[in-house]
């Protein structure tokens, strides 16, 4: 009995923020984290600001029954920033390598850099910039292309994107 309660805890606590697919010969595991984070506490009620910096932490392995060879991963990250009328989303985008992988051999990488700021609020999110969606995409030398995203409003929100500011 308490085996199960603690793997429904698990399920429905930490399941949903890792987003994992198995596709094309890899099972890819997305999760959101925080690489960098200078809060600084304000001395009234609403002085408490939110400085971090965000990325993506991305587990790759090869379960198809060949060697997978070196490839490029491509990703984009989309931040609603707070505070404008209309919605404002930026887009980080960038590029890395990922090693070949044998069978089984799994890689760990790190991506992007997006930068979240606001005012914390008793927990309210209104006043945070927030990652809104993502996108990685796993490229092949003989061209072939294996993609994962975030949610299906990806594309919509990647069409009204912008470059970030800074």
């Amino acid at each position: 009995m308490k085996t199960l309660l603690l793997t429904l805890l698990f399920i429905f606590s930490i399941a949903p923020i890792l987003q994992a697919e198995d596709k094309d010969g890899y099972r890819i595991i997305v999760q959101k984290t925080t690489l960098e984070r200078d809060d600084t506490r304000g001395r009234n009620l609403y002085d408490d600001r939110i400085d971090r910096t965000l990325g993506l932490k991305v587990s790759f392995k090869n379960i198809s029954m060949k060697e997978k060879a070196e490839a490029t991963v491509d990703y984009s990250i989309i931040v609603s920033r707070w505070g404008f009328s209309t919605p404002r989303y930026e887009k980080y985008t960038g590029s890395e390598k990922l090693a070949a992988l044998k069978q089984q051999e799994g890689a760990d990488l790190t991506l992007g850099k997006a930068r979240i700021g606001g005012y914390a609020n008793f927990g309210n999110k209104r006043y945070q910039d927030k990652v809104e969606a993502w996108e990685v995409v796993i490229k092949q030398a003989d061209g072939t292309a294996t993609s994962m995203q975030s949610n299906s409003s990806y594309a919509r929100m990647a069409e009204k994107s912008v470059k970030p500011s800074n």
